[in-house]
């Protein structure tokens, strides 16, 4: 009797959540039927209407029901490209705005557009723009099918196949406002959904996902969703209160790490399932902080036990004891970073939290600490009005990086601050043995020792060319950015050296000293022919090239912004003019490349020129090696002419020559085209046809040569083949009209960041 009781409840529960309201027109409650007859003014056929009539009479509290239909918040036939910052499909105002579906499931009613960056829009095609106070939106179904084939089972006549297969930034809605709550809502998109985001709070319950990355809403609470993922970071990352998943499924669709974040961010998961390849590693963020504090208890994967990042259980507290308390619990602390001196900085870090309860939130205290076995480095006075002042001691040479971690009151809910503490400063280090340089094997060395204890060697070393006539020094390379990383000890000899005296100059400093004033100086003797490589080898890892002037003379390097005519349909962002006086930089890059050093990208449209000696150069051969940012091999952040040219016989005077260009097309996401490309005052023309590979991702190589007539090229990569249907290296040859022209240039009109190159080591072989 038990058992047939329990029955009849579950089936009148089930009959209750899909049981449809009576939906009586008014003022205050309106009706999308797209089979609407017309008569009554608060019935309208589509969102269209709906909007017209919204805009007219300023609604301020609204309930809209809507029938089973797809309607088109964007006609998918118009041909039209649709532009803005982002270009939005429909702006929707209303202060208190509830959208319900009147179908039996959210398939049933569908808002749906079929627009996507360089598919049909200039820009991330938004379909919706809400500016609502409170938004609710229940049992619908909110689909971009750019990359998603709309498969509409109810009407099949209403159905539409996908836009195209390559997968570019396709957004359902924004939101300006205070809340968001979803419920039984499904989001259909690929790559960044964007499932109605920018509400001081959001909440969905019971919605479905499905994209690739930089997709969910990074300030939302997610009660028993599921997922389908298809990215590896659905996160670009989180603000806020974080991302808090409970009762979750997360179905995972390939097969590389699954991570919540891009960048890194606060995340908390309760209670919920993984569902993917047994061999998948799970993690917080594909971008390691040692700040990070995140929150799991009571996960799976495939039914086995799951610890969230084990690779790093620092960044992760427990307890199923502590979950209500921990995802409840909204804390900040001032700052994730900070960089003091021993013996003269302080900083004071300031942080609150307060646990979320029925009848409204509670502060919590906070308990300061020094991350264990660091004790010795920081000393914490906590001031009355809870903040923390941390005092650095550092007796080493060497930097010491550790966490204060703030914990709200007693949920396991934290905050951290990393801390690097420098030395004390000490005295520039004395000499114990002056700088000489000694000529040998095509290169310059400079030799000194330093009286540096237990410090390491940071010395400013600059190389100056002297002529013959001992009157004019000019600057041929220079540390630039990595002087903190070791000294340029070394300078590699050129052609226009030989008669000159190379000199170095060395302004001493150690790890924790200040640098010199005067420097130590030294000269070669006189540079000759037979020092100098031949064929002379342009070789360097971009450490050493000088500060990059707009233009420069012979045997030398200049850097600038630029912007090719072939891009001149797209707009590029305004000009930072820090960054156009610096278009490049020597440092870390970010993803594919943020742990590797080399010449990046600092502006869209960084140019670099070596200028050889003058002359009349004949055959000539290039190795690059590369790492783009891109880890899918798409290379750059969207395909509005962003590639970068790799050229080789060129005239940088009259911008003509030849050279490998490699640039993102709407035919692949995972993929780049080379082509071998002439150029002729500025505009290129191809000399090969296009070839879509995998190649650009991992460390690349490029080879290219010029001989007798013909231009050939080669790219590969150290990254095993990704796709069974594309290839993992490129080969690529033209025969040419010779010329004598000698410069190498790069030109890349990708955006910065994400969208960067790194540029690791060449090597420039001339023939003369």
């Amino acid at each position: 009797m038990k058992q047939k009781l329990i029955l009849i409840l579950t089936v009148l529960i089930s009959s209750v959540s899909f049981a449809q309201p009576v939906v009586k027109p008014d003022s205050h409650h309106w009706l999308v039927d797209a089979l609407t007859d017309g008569k009554s003014e608060y019935v309208f056929r589509d969102f269209d209407q709906l909007n017209e009539a919204l805009e007219k009479r300023h609604a301020d509290t609204l309930t809209v029901y809507v029938k089973p239909w797809v309607y088109w918040i964007d006609d998918p036939d118009d041909a039209t490209v649709r532009r803005g910052n982002p270009p939005i499909g429909m702006t929707i105002r209303c202060r208190n705005l509830t959208i319900i579906g009147l179908g039996k499931t959210p398939d049933e009613t569908v808002l749906a557009c079929q627009r996507g960056q360089s598919q049909g829009a200039d820009g991330n095609f938004t379909m919706l723009n809400f500016i609502c106070e409170d938004l609710k939106v229940r049992n619908i179904t909110f689909g971009d099918y750019l990359n998603v084939d709309l498969d509409y089972k109810v009407n099949p006549r209403l159905s539409r196949p996908k836009r195209s297969s390559v997968i570019t930034q396709g957004q359902l809605a924004f939101m300006e406002g205070r809340r968001l709550t979803a419920e039984n809502c499904r989001f259909v998109s690929r790559l960044n959904l964007c499932p109605i985001v920018g509400a001081d709070y959001s909440e969905y319950r019971n919605c479905h996902f499905e994209s690739t990355d930089d997709a969910l809403n990074g300030n939302a609470r997610y009660e028993d969703c599921d997922f389908d993922f298809y990215g590896s970071r659905p996160l670009y990352n989180t603000s806020g209160y974080g991302a808090v998943f409970i009762r979750c499924t997360f179905n995972i669709h390939h097969n590389g790490s699954q991570f919540f974040t891009k960048r890194p961010g606060k995340v908390k998961v309760v209670d919920s399932r993984f569902l993917g390849p047994d061999s998948i590693y799970i993690g917080w963020s594909g971008e390691y902080a040692p700040w990070i504090r995140c929150y799991q208890a009571g996960n799976t994967i495939n039914g086995r036990g799951l610890f969230i990042d084990r690779n790093h259980p620092e960044l992760t507290a427990g307890s199923a004891g502590k979950a209500y308390e921990a995802i409840n619990t909204s804390s900040t602390i001032s700052t994730h970073n900070a960089v003091l001196k021993a013996g003269s900085d302080t900083v004071i870090l300031k942080a609150t939290a307060s646990v979320s309860y029925k009848d409204g939130e509670k502060a919590l205290p906070i308990a300061w600490s020094v991350e264990k076995g660091y004790e010795q480095f920081a000393t914490l006075d906590i001031r009355a009005d809870g903040s923390c002042r941390v005092i650095p001691e550092n007796k080493t040479a060497m930097p010491t990086q550790f966490c204060i971690t703030a914990i709200a009151g007693d949920t396991l809910a934290k905050e951290a601050c990393m801390i690097t503490v420098n030395p004390k400063e000490r005295p520039v280090p004395r000499v114990i043995r002056r700088p000489k340089v000694i000529v040998k094997n095509g290169t310059a060395t400079v030799d000194y020792r330093l009286d540096l204890g237990d410090a390491s060697d940071c010395s400013d070393i600059k190389w100056y060319r002297t002529t013959k006539d001992g009157r004019h020094s000019t600057l041929l390379s220079e540390e630039v950015a990595a002087s903190s990383i070791r000294p340029l000890k070394t300078y590699r000899l050129r052609p226009s050296d030989t008669g000159t005296v190379i000199e170095a100059r060395v302004f001493a400093k150690s790890n924790c000293s200040q640098i010199a004033e005067e420097p130590l100086c030294a000269g070669s003797r006189r540079i000759t022919p037979h020092d100098i490589s031949i064929p002379f080898v342009l070789e360097t890892d971009f450490s050493d090239l000088p500060r990059l002037a707009q233009h420069s003379g012979e045997d030398n390097w200049s850097g600038m912004r630029f912007k090719p005519e072939d891009t001149k349909d797209y707009t590029w962002d305004k000009d930072d003019p820090a960054k156009f006086a610096t278009p490049w930089y020597y440092g870390h890059g970010t993803g594919g490349c943020k742990d590797s050093l080399g010449l990046l990208e600092n502006i869209q449209g960084s140019r670099l020129v070596y200028h050889p000696r003058k002359g009349k150069y004949g055959n000539i051969s290039l190795e690059l090696d590369v790492t783009p940012a891109k880890t899918a091999g798409q290379g750059f952040s969207s395909n509005r002419m962003q590639y970068m040219d790799v050229c080789i016989k060129y005239d940088d005077a009259t911008m003509s020559g030849y050279g490998l260009r490699i640039i993102r097309t709407l035919k692949h996401g995972n993929a780049v085209d080379f082509q071998l490309m002439r150029f002729e005052n500025g505009k290129a023309r191809p000399l090969s046809e296009a070839v879509s590979s995998t190649c650009y991702r991992g460390n690349s190589k490029i080879c290219m040569d010029y001989h007798d007539g013909k231009l050939s090229a080669k790219a590969t990569t150290d990254a095993k083949a990704s796709d069974p249907m594309l290839p993992n290296e490129v080969i690529l040859s033209a025969k040419v009209e010779p010329n004598s022209f000698g410069d190498f240039v790069i030109q890349h009109t990708g955006t910065t960041g994400e969208g960067q190159t790194m540029l690791r080591h060449l090597k420039l072989k001339y023939d003369e």
